[in-house]
């Protein structure tokens, strides 16, 4: 058979006698490696050998015992396959450090996946003793709260083909989770995974908070007691459950709640906001320990200068006492026998109370409600200048304008209205040209300065020929305007006009670079308002 190779170790025992006072016999082994490229050859060598019998004379002291074939190595697709005869075996760490071709048991396989470069062969069942292997089972404990992290690491470890090889000595043979604690009504809960349970005595130790079945449980109101976990129904002996025993009623661990009031004094309205926010999107509870965890952090009072001196304001769900508000008087209404808001500084240390956890005193009967001031509004036009010559970054922005909804609320004093793009400038042929977006125009005196590139209609173009003269750009047209309504803190009716004038210029304006200008709108936002309409300079969102 041409190209084949066939590399054969022989294994050939004999023995011989020393010569001397005692006549001692020694036995020895001696290795034979054959390279044949016939597979007749060893086939017939094999057959010669097993129906052979064996006891051959080398001479008057030497004798052959036995000769077996332990080794048979072979060139495959995939390189060099070494395999073993009957009775013979690689063993476990030859397996792992050359990788099987078979299936490893009982800490042996039959086949690897090289020539052992240190001339080794496989070895008799019967003459050689394995490796001892060590068994250990290794408990990691994961403290988190996100479910969505444990889901996600439970189905990497079920999707997981086991055994992981670590290296040569060492392999992973299975992860598993075992135990899940978490908090309940009444405290911990520690839940086991399928094919883990809690032992019987432990159930009736710390009381189950499942049903006890074949002497374990699948649940109990403790938190790893004693460093426990679940253990294994396939590995762990469970001990039975006493015949009389009755399952005694648990005592739910006491729970003491506390209440801590935290005062931050501080400038900077960013900070607080920013620390709201963080609040707003935190997960509660937050496990400190196995005893103690946080329930909820929230704001309850700002206080802050105003024109007749401090006043403290309460945050949502939050009110000042109806005596308190008589006393250092409110500047809010006072509904429900409470009001959001106080002439005073924290007096006597005190603060805003929870609606649904404080029981307020009644106003009394002959209270009148003094007049509040409505909320000044502050209303903001901000122009945006961008530079840029990427035109699929200006349709992306526009066309998440259109897509926004507005008014976006930035935090409780500011909201932004409406955003919209107003001018495009960009190269031409004769220089710069500025067009106005849908909805705004050039007036007629700049159109004629610096020259229209359209027509002019209603004392307005579309176009001219400069590049943002003066800085300025196009302007909301009036008769395109329509109304709309948002919220505001008192009835205020809001009215943008635009007069175009005639003038006689011609000018151009040259620059080299592309550039886009937008209007933003922001509203200052007070707590208490109501609905107004206005009547506004955009006729569609941008």
């Amino acid at each position: 058979m041409g190209g084949f190779q066939v590399r054969e170790r022989l294994l050939v025992i004999g023995s011989g006698v020393v010569t001397d006072k005692l006549l001692a016999q020694v036995e020895y082994e001696v290795e034979v490696e054959l390279n044949v490229t016939d597979i007749e050859t060893l086939n017939h060598l094999r057959s010669q050998l097993i129906n052979g019998s064996y006891f051959l004379a080398l001479g008057p002291t030497v004798n052959v015992t036995h000769i077996n074939i332990t080794t048979v190595c072979s060139l495959t697709i995939d390189g060099f396959q070494c395999r073993c005869e009957d009775q013979f075996r690689w063993s476990c760490d030859q397996c792992l450090k050359y990788g099987s071709c078979d299936n490893i048991t009982d800490g042996t396989c039959g086949c690897i996946g090289t020539v052992p470069p240190d001339g080794q062969y496989c070895q008799s069942v019967y003459q050689h003793t394995p490796a001892v292997v060590f068994e250990y089972l290794i408990t990691v404990e994961l403290n988190t709260t996100d479910v969505t992290l444990i889901d996600g690491l439970r189905n990497v470890l079920n999707s997981t083909n086991y055994p992981i090889i670590l290296n040569e000595q060492i392999q992973l043979s299975d992860v598993n989770f075992t135990t899940v604690c978490s908090m309940s009504s009444d405290g911990f809960q520690c839940t086991c995974e399928d094919q883990y349970r809690w032992s019987c005595d432990q159930c009736l130790k710390y009381g189950s908070c499942d049903n006890i079945t074949d002497d374990t449980c699948g649940c109990i109101n403790a938190f790893f007691p004693g460093g426990q976990h679940c253990q294994s129904v396939y590995q762990h002996n469970f001990t039975a459950c006493p015949l009389t025993t009755t399952q005694p009623p648990t005592t739910p661990a006491v729970v003491f709640e506390y209440l801590i009031t935290v005062e931050l004094n501080t400038t900077d309205v960013t900070l607080i906001d920013g620390l709201r926010n963080v609040l707003n999107s935190t997960s509660y509870p937050i496990i400190l320990n196995e005893q103690i965890q946080l329930s909820d952090v929230n704001f309850t009072t700002v206080c802050s200068m105003s024109s007749d001196g401090f006043q403290c304001t309460c945050e949502d769900q939050y009110r000042w006492s109806c005596d308190q508000c008589l006393k250092y008087g409110s500047c809010d209404n006072i509904t429900d026998d409470t009001c959001g808001c106080i002439n005073a500084f924290f007096p006597g240390g005190q603060h805003c109370q929870s609606v649904y956890q404080h029981n307020f005193t009644a106003c009394p009967l002959t209270t009148t409600q003094p007049p509040t001031t409505p909320a000044v509004v502050f209303e903001y036009l901000i122009t945006v200048e961008l530079n840029t010559t990427d035109v699929t970054l200006i349709d992306g922005l526009r066309n998440v304008l259109n897509s926004t909804s507005y008014p976006i609320i930035l935090n409780e004093q500011i909201q932004l209205s409406d955003v919209n793009f107003t001018t495009v400038c960009s190269m031409s042929s004769d220089g710069f040209q500025c067009t106005c977006e849908d909805q705004y125009r050039w007036s007629c005196d700049q159109c004629l300065k610096y020259g229209s590139c359209d027509n002019i209609t209603d004392d307005t173009c579309g176009c001219i020929n400069a590049f943002f003269p003066g800085g300025q750009h196009c302007q909301f047209n009036n008769s395109l305007h329509n109304n709309w309504q948002h919220d505001n803190y008192h009835s205020t009716d809001h009215k943008y006009n635009n007069s175009y004038a005639l003038c006689e210029y011609d000018t151009k304006y040259n620059t080299n670079n592309r550039r886009n200008k937008f209007n933003s709108w922001q509203y200052n936002k007070s707590e208490h308002y109501n609905t107004s309409n206005i009547t506004n300079t955009y006729t569609r969102y941008l």
